[in-house]
């Protein structure tokens, strides 16, 4: 299965747009990728599994804003045959479920703000290009790329970066491509100075190390263990809430780990999504694992973030956000599409 996008430069005029896909006949749009604002593509095919389907949902593509993508871009979603399994292929005598693979499969694909992607690239799901970075025409990405990097090849490989590391740790604080529309429109022409002096107008002025109000999550358990954070999305098409708590629950049934859930109370999808977990939660009723729900309104999502030890992603565009707030703390990220996720 594959989806064929085009979506011009200068056309995405909100936030984020969702491109949704539809997977059959009966079955509503999918959340197939998210695009920023100003990001554009002039030809990508998004490709995977032919046996894919919406309750195999390991699925997903995560475009930041104002990044450019040329032509005969490829991007392949879980692509993989089983080859840890006695065969690799399709016989024709044998029906089973992608369940059943003995690897894991990766369904993620994340690209920062602001990068270029060359014609005829190549990339693989997990791979994730970070903000600023540039991957050049027919290299193939596997992998991660630092901010502001520079690769080629097959597999890319850096040469070289964009900026001296003072300048792209600038840019990585200073994060112009959160400002409000109407903020970069009154600095336009700065945005067009030498970027040491763009750096060095409004490094000082930056609320990146800003102290937010503490929004502390009790410990379920005083022993040393690793705490994850997901934001339940219930609310969403195809969520993968009731996914990352079963692989939470069959990765660690020892309380071995905290899985802290989070949703403000203040939202108007609060009660709908107790409702769903609740649900989901009477699957388990022998489980012995550590589920922590919080659901105090919060000023930033730094204030979760930064007392967890991993961030767990989903398909929504605010993935794209907390992904730069966990990889600025150095939190872990894991996605939450893929199977397993806790490896």
């Amino acid at each position: 299965m594959f989806f064929d996008l085009s979506i011009p430069a200068r056309s995405i005029h909100d936030e984020w747009m969702t491109y949704y896909g539809r997977l059959s006949e009966d079955e509503n749009g999918f959340p197939v990728a998210v695009f920023g604002r100003d990001s554009y593509c002039a030809v990508v095919r998004i490709e995977t599994n032919r046996t894919f389907f919406s309750d195999d949902a390991c699925f997903n593509v995560l475009i930041g804003k104002y990044t450019s993508m040329g032509y005969d871009i490829l991007m392949e979603i879980d692509p993989n045959h089983d080859y840890m399994h006695t065969f690799q292929g399709e016989p024709s005598f044998i029906i089973r479920s992608r369940e059943d693979f003995r690897i894991r499969r990766k369904g993620q694909i994340f690209i920062g703000n602001d990068c270029w992607i060359g014609a005829r690239a190549t990339i693989i799901s997990g791979a994730k290009i970070n903000n600023g970075a540039v991957i050049g025409a027919g290299a193939v990405v596997t992998g991660e790329i630092p901010p502001y990097a520079i690769a080629v090849g097959n597999p890319a490989k850096v040469v070289k970066y964009r900026f001296s590391q003072e300048i792209i740790d600038g840019l990585q604080r200073i994060q112009w491509w959160n400002w409000p529309e109407e903020l970069l429109v009154s600095r336009k022409d700065d945005l067009q100075l030498p970027v040491e002096e763009f750096v060095y107008k409004y490094l000082p002025e930056t609320v990146e190390d800003r102290i937010y109000s503490a929004c502390p999550i009790q410990r379920m358990s005083d022993d040393d263990i690793p705490r994850f954070l997901y934001y339940i999305d219930f609310d969403q098409p195809y969520p993968l809430a009731d996914h990352v708590i079963s692989e939470f629950v069959k990765a660690y049934h020892k309380r071995d780990a905290e899985l802290v859930l989070y949703c403000s109370r203040s939202s108007a999808a609060y009660d709908h999504c107790m409702k769903q977990l609740w649900e989901c939660f009477d699957k388990y009723p022998d489980a012995d694992s550590l589920v922590n729900v919080v659901d105090e309104p919060l000023e930033s999502d730094v204030q979760l973030i930064t007392q967890v030890d991993a961030y767990i992603t989903n398909r929504t565009p605010e993935t794209i956000r907390r992904c730069e707030i966990a990889a600025r703390y150095g939190k872990k990220i894991l996605s939450g599409v893929d199977r397993p996720i806790f490896v």
